[in-house]
């Protein structure tokens, strides 16, 4: 393994864990989460519809893309899903509020988004493509779709 190969197996294992926390968070409410009833109402509060749909959709993303990230496997889905992820959390919930952590910002969010478009330009050395730059496109455009049909619903309710 060479230090290349060793620092994309950290990131992809760190991204991975923090991304399957999150979503085990809202599935199962571990350490101190909303359980998927709390997420549910969330997300309706967030105005996506149908909500549980979208709950169900959002929990997916993050549990099943992060541990697949996280042990290498299926790396374009699991980018893409975690991509369109991020795209959804950052324009429906931290941009509002600015850049820093602090204040809910896009800090946070936009770090992980950001090393799992590094991840998703390079595979896994288990004879998984290397789907880059589709990833993230096929991650970016139904997140920013699903923000865009939020908005339309809004508007129009």
């Amino acid at each position: 393994m060479t230090p290349g190969d060793l620092g994309l197996l950290i990131l992809r294992v760190v991204i991975g864990l923090t991304f399957t926390a999150h979503g085990a968070q809202k599935a199962f409410g571990w350490w101190s989460g909303p359980k998927y009833a709390g997420w549910r109402a969330g997300v309706k509060r967030m105005g996506l519809r149908p909500a549980d749909f979208w709950a169900f959709v959002s929990t997916a993303a993050e549990l099943g893309g992060g541990v697949l990230l996280a042990a290498g496997l299926l790396t374009p889905l699991a980018t893409a899903a975690l991509i369109a992820q991020s795209v959804v959390i950052i324009g429906l919930v931290h941009l509002p509020n600015g850049f820093w952590n602090a204040k809910g910002g896009v800090e946070f969010p936009l770090s992980l988004a950001a090393g799992v478009a590094a991840l998703a330009g390079n595979g896994t050395r288990v004879g998984v493509p290397r789907f880059g730059p589709r990833a993230v496109v096929l991650g970016g455009s139904p997140g920013l779709c699903s923000l865009s049909l939020r908005s339309s619903v809004q508007s129009s309710g």
